[in-house]
Formats: structure tokens, C-alpha cells, sequence
């Protein structure tokens, strides 16, 4: 898993699979540049990844939807206002969250779409640390919603609709065909189907 898959719905998973089966042995993985190869050789059974399209190549299954936000400092010039648009958006200074290398990619691959691109102030690799690096400045750091679904009310940050050509992002689950009917695989694709199908839709902003 990158991440921000982590971060949304990796523990709950985690929990609902030892009360079910405590008994069971799970290996968790940081995402790599050779993850597909890993499920290709047998060395990964399941991938969880945020975007648009599917792998053709594998099993992959649509989980559920979030939408961007943007972040700001209370005392942003934007801050008060209803929503960004994409001009304002690209006019700003951003916190980049490099979920693969530098670059936020779902993000920064709509923006190339679009032929524009934004101005990093800071990139870092954590999103906690990002959010943490707004108040008090001009930044606008930009997650997906769920990321904020446990974030505790904080007078000095506002939440804003990131502008609506960031459209929003898809996580799926993946696996190899053989693994099809495997009847752990299907146990496992099963609790997690249940976890994120329970999961709360995060607050309209």
C-alpha cells in the first residue's frame, strides 16, 4: 500500500482480520517501484493503490471513492473564501506530499493533463508532517479527504473544496488471476471488501 491507503483504511483491516482469524500471519509492505513484479512472482498475494484506471494485467476492484481537500492556515488569504479556483490554486505555494518520489502524483497528473503545474514551497514524504507545516504560513497543502476524517478541530487551519478540476480519486485492490479462487485470498478480499464498505464518508467542506 502507498500511504495514503495506509492511512485510510489499513488498520481497521488489520483489526477486523485478527478478531476473525487471530491466528493469521500478515506481512505488510511500504510501496516500491517493483511492486508489480512482487505479485507477478508470488512474493505479494494483494496491492492497494489510489487512481483512475485499472491494471489490465490483474484482478483489480474498485473499493471506494474520496475526494480532495485543501489545507490552509486560518490567516490565509484564501482562507475564508467558499472554494479555490484553479487559478487562485495555481497562483499559491504548495506543500507537496511525495507519495513517489517527489511528486504527489495523483495530483501533479491531473495538472499535467491540464498542461499547468504548481509551485512547491515544501515537499515532504509524510502526510502528518504536512499538515503540521501549514499553520502560520501561505502554504496550501492538498489530501484526500479521508486523510482528515480523524483530524481533531483546529482553529488555526481551515479546510476548503480543492478546486473541482482535481477530480476525485478511486482506491482499488489488485491481485494476480491465479489467486482468483484461492480460498484465503477470497476470505481475505472479502474482510476487506466489509471494511471499507463500513467505512464513514468524510465531512462536506
Amino acid at each position: 500500500m502507498p500511504s495514503t491507503v495506509t492511512q485510510v483504511f489499513a488498520p481497521a483491516v488489520f483489526q477486523r482480520v485478527f478478531r476473525e482469524s487471530p491466528r493469521s500471519t500478515l506481512h505488510f509492505r511500504t510501496w516500491h517501484d517493483a511492486i508489480y513484479e512482487d505479485l507477478d512472482r508470488g512474493v505479494v498475494d494483494l496491492v492497494f493503490f489510489a487512481r483512475s484506471t485499472p491494471l489490465t494485467a490483474l484482478h483489480t476492484e474498485h473499493l471506494l471513492d474520496d475526494r480532495f481537500v485543501c489545507v490552509l492556515s486560518a490567516d490565509h488569504p484564501l482562507a475564508e473564501r467558499p472554494a479555490i479556483a484553479l487559478e487562485e490554486y495555481l497562483d499559491a505555494t504548495h506543500v507537496i506530499v511525495g507519495t513517489l518520489g517527489e511528486r504527489q502524483t495523483a495530483i501533479e497528473q491531473r495538472l499535467d493533463d491540464l498542461r499547468e503545474r504548481r509551485r512547491a514551497g515544501l515537499t515532504i514524504p509524510y502526510h502528518s508532517l504536512a499538515l503540521r507545516s501549514v499553520p502560520g504560513t501561505r502554504l496550501i497543502l492538498t489530501l484526500p479527504a479521508r486523510l482528515l476524517v480523524e483530524q481533531r478541530p483546529d482553529p488555526g487551519i481551515r479546510i476548503l473544496p480543492a478546486p473541482e478540476e482535481i477530480r476525485p480519486l478511486g482506491y482499488q485492490m489488485a491481485w494476480h488471476p491465479r489467486l482468483d479462487g484461492d480460498l484465503g485470498q477470497r476470505w481475505l478480499r472479502n474482510a476487506i471488501r466489509a471494511v471499507t464498505a463500513e467505512l464513514p464518508e468524510p465531512a462536506q467542506h
